[in-house]
C-alpha cells in the first residue's frame, strides 16, 4: 500500500543554456510521470543566454516525434533552487561542477549526473546543439530516458505506486 502523506519529491534538470538537454529530461520525466502529484519537475541554464526563451527547435521536433510536449520557457539556476529542489542533476560533469561551485555551503539539493542512472552506463549526457541535423537530439533522447527510468526504478518505486493509486 503506498502512503497517502508523502513529501513531493522535486526534480531539476540543469544544462548551459536550458535549451536542450535539461527541458527534454523535464518532458520526459513529465511524462514518465503523468499526474503524479508526489513529484514536481523543473530545469534550468547555468547561463543566462537563453533565458527567456523556448526550447530549441531540433529538441521540441523529437520530442514532438515521441509524443512529448514542452511549453517550458528557459530560465537560469537560483540560490533558491539549492533549497527548493530534492536533486538537481547536471547533463555533464562541467555542469556539475558549476553547479557545486555556485550551490549554497548549507544547500540541500543532491547534485547528480543524471546520466549516473543509465542502464547503459552512458553517463555523459552530450550536448547536442552544434551537431548537425537530428541525431545528437535523437541520441541525447535515447540516453535521458534510460536515465530517467533508471532513477525511477531506485528513487521511485513508492511514489509510482501512490501516482498509479491515484490514477485509479
Amino acid at each position: 500500500m503506498c502512503a497517502t502523506t508523502e513529501r513531493k519529491l522535486r526534480i531539476l534538470f540543469v544544462c548551459i543554456g536550458n535549451s536542450c538537454r535539461s527541458p527534454m529530461a523535464e518532458a520526459v520525466m513529465k511524462n514518465l510521470l503523468p499526474g503524479a502529484s508526489t513529484w514536481e519537475m523543473d530545469s534550468a541554464a547555468i547561463a543566462s543566454w537563453n533565458v527567456g526563451l523556448p526550447p530549441e527547435e531540433r529538441c521540441l521536433r523529437i520530442l514532438q516525434e515521441h509524443g512529448l510536449d514542452s511549453n517550458h520557457i528557459a530560465r537560469q539556476v537560483t540560490k533558491a533552487d539549492f533549497y527548493r529542489f530534492d536533486f538537481i542533476f547536471g547533463m555533464d560533469p562541467r555542469n556539475v561542477e558549476d553547479l557545486q561551485r555556485i550551490a549554497p555551503a548549507d544547500a540541500t539539493a543532491k547534485i547528480e549526473l543524471l546520466g549516473r542512472y543509465d542502464s547503459e552506463r552512458d553517463n555523459v549526457i552530450l550536448d547536442p546543439y552544434f551537431e548537425t541535423g537530428d541525431h545528437g537530439f535523437r541520441r541525447c533522447f535515447e540516453q535521458i530516458s534510460r536515465s530517467c527510468v533508471g532513477f525511477l526504478r531506485i528513487h521511485g518505486a513508492t511514489r509510482l505506486c501512490h501516482a498509479a493509486a491515484a490514477a485509479d
